[in-house]
């Protein structure tokens, strides 16, 4: 299936020569412009916009972000990052330049090129607990009864990284950072400055072994490729976790690449037909990739679920609150978890809900949560050098259903 860009179509609206616009009203090149985008253009046309420009489709003529960086030269901004993934490219401009461009007929759509946000963790003062969350969704059952455990099963960790731990020896097949600002994504040692992803990735596929088992992952024979795109601080841009969507759909195959987690998202602005962030998990998901995205933690209010878990073509999970047992009776959606339905599209999300409160998993010593949260470390065999960590969020629910998957894909 080619990208929803090459299929939108525009309807077609005549004007007359002697017909006036409307003072305020948007012409044929501002519609091309996401809402909040032109506003701020409008209002602000000497601040310059980090944005994500697409190109247009063009019968028998691809090289889109070849023509989107050449559209933004055209109007005196500064083309950025490649995205062929969407047909677009990233780019700087001033507000007065981004309404220029929107007249070029090279142009498809320009939105913001957002600031996103990996939620730590939610106010949510819990105290010491192992968790249940793995043995809630009977992981331990399957190993048992159908000998699968996630072997040979490629699982792409987009987040803020992956530190070397005894329970993913030898399983870290790749690592690549985009959070250095460079176009392209080079490969790196394991390392992981912020926590979040280490975490994430423990609940994929920890194999427990600095706790004699108790903390083992879903998928404990999965393998992992940390694809780092978020920083130290838990935040990111949408170019940056294009570019490394962009790089998975490169190498999935080197890697055996079957499903991505991402723990992160940012707020839903426009319908998902024109998120370029949408744009990019489809094309993950049409390459046969499983793509498992947290719903957000702004609940209880409706609507709030994040963007890319707006998306109908991820699998959007939610946080539930097991009360510490394995048990599903008594177990609840978490009041902070984002609910449905989907802002602009109202489509029904999250997909499932999965165990995410007083979720323990790896720890990455000296990182940004290990420094916040000095109370949340957990120790293992070795008391004296603790190596798990607890939190909470819709973030340690996705990568629970993550696992399930691998244990599935196998």
């Amino acid at each position: 299936m080619g990208a929803r860009w090459a299929g939108l179509c525009l309807a077609a609206v005549i004007v007359t020569a002697n017909q006036a616009i409307p003072a305020g009203a948007k012409t044929h090149g501002d519609a091309k412009i996401s809402p909040s985008l032109f506003a701020l253009a409008q209002a602000h046309p000497r601040d310059t916009f980090a944005v994500i420009v697409r190109a247009a489709a063009k019968v028998n003529n691809g090289h889109h972000a070849e023509r989107a960086a050449a559209a933004v030269g055209r109007a005196h901004g500064k083309a950025g990052r490649a995205l062929s993934i969407v047909g677009g490219a990233s780019a700087s401009l001033t507000g007065a330049e981004v309404l220029d461009l929107a007249k070029d007929p090279d142009v498809d759509y320009v939105s913001a090129d957002e600031v996103i946000t990996a939620t730590f963790d939610p106010i949510d003062a819990a105290a010491l607990a192992a968790s249940p969350g793995i043995l809630e969704v009977g992981a331990p059952d399957a190993w048992r009864q159908f000998g699968v455990t996630g072997r040979g099963i490629g699982v792409a960790i987009l987040d803020s990284g992956i530190a070397p731990h005894p329970d993913l020896a030898g399983r870290i097949v790749a690592a690549v950072d985009f959070t250095n600002g460079a176009t392209g994504g080079a490969l790196v040692a394991p390392a992981d400055p912020g926590g979040h992803g280490t975490h994430v990735a423990g609940l994929v596929a920890g194999d427990g072994a600095a706790s004699g088992g108790a903390y083992a992952g879903v998928a404990p024979g999965a393998n992992l490729v940390d694809v780092r795109v978020i920083n130290a601080t838990g935040s990111t841009t949408v170019s940056t976790l294009i570019a490394g969507m962009q790089w998975i759909l490169a190498h999935r195959t080197t890697y055996n690449i079957r499903v991505v987690n991402l723990s992160a998202g940012g707020p839903v602005t426009v319908s998902y037909t024109a998120d370029p962030l949408a744009t990019a998990v489809e094309v993950l998901v049409f390459a046969g990739i499983t793509v498992v995205v947290s719903a957000g933690n702004a609940g209880p209010g409706p609507s709030t679920i994040t963007s890319p878990g707006s998306d109908p073509y991820v699998i959007t999970v939610g946080g539930i609150d097991d009360n510490g047992t394995a048990t599903t009776a008594d177990g609840a959606v978490a009041l902070w978890s984002s609910r449905g339905p989907t802002a602009v599209d109202g489509l029904a999300k999250p997909d499932l809900a999965a165990p995410g409160r007083r979720v323990v998993s790896l720890r990455s010593l000296g990182s940004t949560l290990d420094q916040l949260y000095p109370d949340r470390v957990v120790a293992g065999l070795d008391p004296l050098v603790p190596e798990y960590f607890r939190l909470s969020g819709t973030s340690m629910a996705a990568p629970v259903v993550t696992g399930v998957v691998a244990l599935m894909l196998e």
